[in-house]
């Protein structure tokens, strides 16, 4: 499976490379804000769904287009999640406590490649493949106790767009992502295991980084599953400026060591620089 793996992404490397030399490509650079909804639980850690809504969400986009659709997008959220109101609490350390939330950092970094199946002056449809690198660390917080979590993921998804034009001046889009599968690290079960304090025995950051991505498996729908969703409306100001709305839902799951579940969505607004 590993070999297979490395095929594909060097295939879609290679194909990347060939479509540089494209005459008549048309380029965009799109930003994306807006509020967002996490609901996630992590049996490693909690029981508990914890859920939030949060302002701090962006996404970046780059856009080339020519024979085929090239897309880079990098999306960043974070979350402060709390199923009780604060309350103090006394620290051995430090005496009176007050709690803090548990946060969720959630950072994609992925790349599309696709192909057009059918193309004319209304309807596109493209198919293709998702290079999707996604880093879910956290903080759960629970008084005294505070552990760090990680999900760490680099797979190849199966990746398709239908694209609308309504008029010469509007346009609707939807983009459907599925894993077929990823290298996956997540947490131990155990949290502070006797492997988790080797790996950050150093402390250093990075190092302990690397440690974690070295015990991460090769995993397809038995143990990891999702979806991805983006839904896009565009406005075309004039021949550099497009504005719009734009719906992402995010579903992931996870089943090694224990389960993971997290539903994300979020409506934005965004703003496209054509050059």
């Amino acid at each position: 499976m590993k070999t297979t793996y490395h095929l594909i992404i060097f295939a879609l490397v290679f194909s990347a490379a060939c479509l540089n030399a494209q005459n008549g490509v048309q380029k965009s650079l799109g930003v994306s804000w807006g509020l967002s909804n996490i609901q996630r639980q992590d049996l490693i850690f909690s029981p508990m769904i914890h859920r939030d809504w949060s302002p701090v969400n962006t996404v970046i986009d780059y856009h080339r287009t020519g024979k085929a659709e090239q897309h880079l997008m990098a999306k960043f959220a974070y979350y402060r999640a709390s199923i009780v109101e604060p309350y103090e609490y006394l620290s051995f350390y430090n005496g009176n406590e007050t709690t803090v939330p548990q946060q969720f950092t959630v950072l994609d970094l992925n790349y599309d490649l696709g192909f057009p199946l059918v193309k004319n002056d209304r309807l596109q449809l493209l198919m293709g493949g998702r290079s999707a690198n996604r880093l879910l660390p956290s903080g759960y917080s629970f008084g005294n106790l505070q552990s760090f979590g990680y999900y760490f993921s680099f797979g190849l998804d199966l990746w398709s767009r239908l694209q609308f034009h309504l008029g010469n001046r509007n346009r609707l889009s939807a983009t459907l992502a599925l894993p077929l599968l990823a290298y996956n690290a997540r947490s131990s079960y155990l949290w502070h295991t006797d492997p988790y304090l080797m790996w950050n025995y150093s402390h250093n950051g990075l190092k302990a980084f690397g440690n974690y991505l070295t015990h991460g498996e090769l995993q397809s729908w038995g143990k990891a599953r999702g979806i991805d969703l983006d839904l896009q409306y565009l406005h075309t100001v004039n021949d550099r400026w497009d504005l719009g709305l734009r719906y992402l839902y995010s579903y992931r799951y996870n089943s090694d060591p224990n389960r993971f579940g997290q539903l994300e969505n979020g409506i934005y607004f965004s703003g496209l620089y054509k050059f």
